[in-house]
């Protein structure tokens, strides 16, 4: 109960980080007016929390009755069969090998031997023979005794399952409601600073019929923008500063926006990948015209072709100071030096196989975009090296 208490006090004074709040404006961008003013009202929050006791309805597991419940168990019962009975020859006693009795037919002991009824004739004495010097009297040997029958080897015993029933009394529970206390945790804001935020917009674009809407969002002291619905792409430039008294911000931020038209700065991914050739140390292929480079990513794998599997020597995204964009009529060539990228000297003669693709990646400058496509066009090529 003491930790409990310990516990409950604890939580009296516990704090959930900062949550801001702050308000949304819009604006529609028609491309005739340059430059927009807005101001938007936030403030600094952290939330914490109290502890209260209410009275509520709490549950109780208690034993509401028993019910019996059988389950089948399992066991093993072997039978062994018998060995020596009755009518076996194998299944003579030692005394009666011993004494010359054998079983009659069916198993039955013998019958005894009956008197012959006739008289005996009278014996007839032989003439004496000569008197030899007596023989020395001859020692009978004496009666051997009847071999043991062998038993017969054990037979495996025969085993099955069977199943008994075992049976308890299980007990079955119900839900008991009664009054209890409880203590819960009621969340309230505080106030850490009021911010007002002063946004200005400088917007270059061309004089034509738009209708973007821009969203200006603030959440604390930090503001989000987005465009949405427009062929236009708009990347914008932020210059902020903020100013404290007391609990009081002042945020000036100004956004310098750029336009761009959307269907030219897509065509860069929109037309296929051609004319790519490998010579020397370096390879070139062409795209699209690439309008806005700092959103134009390249992709390159080169693996070298074996009997075996084909050890790959590069397979990612370039990095702008790894490829170098030039103009090649109403398209661009793009040129990768293989010295640029530590490979001049990795791939010796042999046979290679060149993958390349572009695709277009959006920073944190673009405030809209959705509009850039995300086809990724791309070509490949096998060229030898000597």
């Amino acid at each position: 109960m003491r930790h409990l208490t310990c516990l409950l006090v604890a939580l009296m004074f516990a704090t959930n980080g900062l949550a801001n709040t702050g308000e949304t404006k819009t604006f529609i961008f028609n491309g005739t007016k340059s430059d927009e003013d807005l101001v938007l009202d936030g403030s600094k929050t952290h939330t914490e929390y109290r502890q209260e006791s209410r009275t509520s309805t709490c549950y109780r597991q208690v034993i509401d009755r028993y019910e019996q419940r059988c389950v089948q168990v399992p066991y093993t019962v072997c039978d062994r069969e018998q060995v020596g009975l009755v009518g076996d020859p194998e299944s003579i006693t030692d005394s009666e090998a011993a004494d010359g009795i054998r079983p009659g037919p069916g198993g039955r002991p013998p019958e005894p031997r009956r008197p012959d009824p006739r008289p005996a004739p009278p014996p007839v004495r032989p003439p004496e023979p000569p008197r030899r010097p007596p023989e020395p009297p001859v020692r009978p040997e004496p009666p051997r005794p009847a071999p043991r029958p062998v038993p017969p080897p054990p037979r495996p015993p025969v085993c099955r399952t069977e199943y008994r029933s075992e049976c308890s009394q299980v007990p079955i529970y119900r839900q008991e409601p009664y009054s209890c206390t409880q203590i819960v945790s009621i969340p309230y804001e505080v106030t850490d600073e009021i911010v007002t935020a002063n946004v200005d917009f400088q917007i270059n674009a061309a004089d034509q019929a738009l209708q973007d809407t821009f969203s200006v969002s603030l959440s604390g002291d930090n503001l989000a923008v987005s465009v949405s619905g427009s062929s236009i792409l708009y990347s914008a430039t932020l210059q902020q500063q903020s100013t404290l008294s007391g609990q009081n911000e002042v945020v000036s931020a100004k956004y310098a926006v750029d336009a761009e038209d959307a269907v030219a700065v897509n065509q860069s991914v929109l037309q296929n990948v051609s004319d790519l050739t490998m010579v020397g140390n370096q390879i070139s292929f062409t795209v699209g015209a690439v309008v806005d480079p700092k959103l134009f990513v390249p992709w390159l794998q080169i693996d070298k072709k074996s009997f075996f599997a084909d050890p790959t020597l590069i397979k990612r995204d370039l990095n702008p100071g790894e490829f170098a964009l030039m103009p090649d009529g109403n398209r661009t060539k793009v040129v990768i030096s293989l010295d640029q990228l530590g490979l001049s000297q990795k791939m010796d003669s042999g046979t290679y196989k060149v993958t390349t693709a572009v695709r277009l990646q959006a920073d944190a400058a673009v405030l809209n975009p959705a509009v850039l496509s995300s086809e990724k066009p791309s070509a490949y090529g096998e060229f030898s090296r000597n």
